[in-house]
């Protein structure tokens, strides 16, 4: 559920707090699940991030 780049310095979850986090498109049931997951590790996605939300989902190229 959560991914950053191997040479990235966040290796927890926990070093995400207080940092931008994308937690997907609004609506759509991944910033749902992400919720559920935080809150059994007592974090809080708006309080504790800084939650972005996308208005809609990327697409390939050809719209697909």
């Amino acid at each position: 559920m959560f991914v950053v780049r191997a040479d990235s310095s966040y290796k927890t979850i926990r070093d995400l707090v207080g940092k931008p986090v994308a937690f997907g498109a609004r609506g759509s049931g991944l910033p749902v699940m992400s919720r559920f997951m935080l809150d059994g590790l007592g974090l809080k996605q708006d309080e504790d991030f800084q939650s972005v939300y996308l208005d809609t989902l990327a697409t390939d190229r050809d719209g697909a």
